[in-house]
């Protein structure tokens, strides 16, 4: 098993409480670009080893937007998420920082109830299906009209293609 890459700025192993406002412009780039080569590389642990170490003091917002884009490289989803909060707060008027703390925010869940109240109906039998029934079909598509199984997959588009009416269709994953 590889040790992971726990190495500070220019080789050095000092300590994350490093006090980042004394250092140097290139010592900051070369932080960041060993965080862009481990993310590139596919190497998770030493990139959130190297995320952790760095500052954040002094990160101009091209520098934010770096990091950002190697965690999403990585596939570090909520460290890119915890990085465009911080950026956003620090540069509350750059437009593509913004854009990425929109992009990353936690999903919002908003709840209405249709007007209609068959289509109301629908829906809750929709949904009382799938919890009575949907680990019988568990990572497959379905789909769905009021309460009624139409049909299920491995994929959205072998589903889809022997539906010949979708109106008023649920299709979801059953998890």
């Amino acid at each position: 098993m590889t040790e992971p890459n726990t190495q500070g700025l220019e080789g050095s192993t000092k300590p994350a409480s490093q006090d980042w406002s004394a250092v140097s412009e290139g010592q900051r780039e070369s932080a960041i670009a060993r965080l862009e080569a481990a993310a590139e590389a596919g190497d998770g642990i030493s990139f959130l080893n190297l995320l952790e170490e760095l500052g954040y003091e002094t990160l101009s917002s091209d520098d934010f937007i770096r990091v950002m884009k190697a965690a999403l490289e990585a596939g570090a989803y909520p460290a890119a998420r915890a990085r465009s909060v911080k950026a956003s707060n620090r540069y509350p008027t750059h437009a593509e920082i913004q854009k990425y703390a929109y992009v990353l925010a936690r999903p919002k869940v908003v709840s209405s109830t249709p007007a209609d109240p068959i289509v109301a109906e629908a829906i809750k039998n929709d949904w009382n299906w799938l919890r009575a029934n949907g680990a019988a079909y568990r990572g497959k598509w379905v789909a769905l009209r009021n309460g009624q199984l139409l049909g299920a997959a491995d994929s959205l588009k072998d589903l889809t293609k022997d539906l010949d009416d979708r109106k008023d269709v649920f299709l979801t994953i059953a998890y």
